[in-house]
């Protein structure tokens, strides 16, 4: 006669691959195989962490290098040296806002326990702004010098060169 119709039975993991679950097979026993390792969620949160504290050291780094990559750049090709130390003063405001901002970003979606096991540090997130605030300071007050505001805020806004070659960059976690 051929083979009788097999009736599946659908586990919840079944249900979630629906479209590559085939519908007239034997279901196989999901708690007899074990498909990954369990993790605490301590433990999930941990490797999170330490995934992104790798990613915010390589954007502070990643905008150090275009910083002085383009001052090098800029100190070769223009005739007027304070372009070069303009731009140089913004891009350390800019790489220590990037470092701020990682630092509040890492605070984002954590509990009073996070904030007391990270301790140091965890305050420079909330001060980012104030290097945005101390360049304006800074170039306005040494601008009889020959500090210039356009190179001081395109050197600021480095890290966002840096931000992008990261959001280019493939990563493999």
């Amino acid at each position: 006669m051929g083979n009788p119709l097999v009736v599946p039975v659908l586990c919840l993991e079944c249900l979630l691959t629906f479209p590559f679950f085939p519908l007239f097979t034997e279901h196989t026993n999901h708690t007899q195989q074990q498909h990954h390792p369990l993790h605490t969620p301590r433990d999930n949160n941990r490797e999170n962490k330490e995934k992104f504290a790798k990613r915010r050291l390589a954007l502070t780094s990643d905008t150090l290098y275009f910083s002085l990559l383009i001052s090098c750049l800029l100190w070769l090709f223009s005739s007027n040296p304070f372009v070069t130390i303009s731009y140089l003063f913004g891009a350390t405001s800019g790489t220590a806002y990037a470092y701020g901002l990682g630092k509040y970003v890492e605070t984002i979606g954590g509990s009073i326990d996070d904030i007391e096991e990270e301790g140091a540090g965890a305050g420079i997130g909330s001060a980012r702004f104030a290097f945005l605030i101390l360049l304006f300071v800074v170039v306005g007050k040494f601008r009889d010098q020959g500090l210039l505001e356009i190179p001081s805020i395109m050197g600021f806004f480095t890290y966002q060169l840096a931000s992008l070659g990261q959001g280019l960059r493939e990563i493999d976690d």
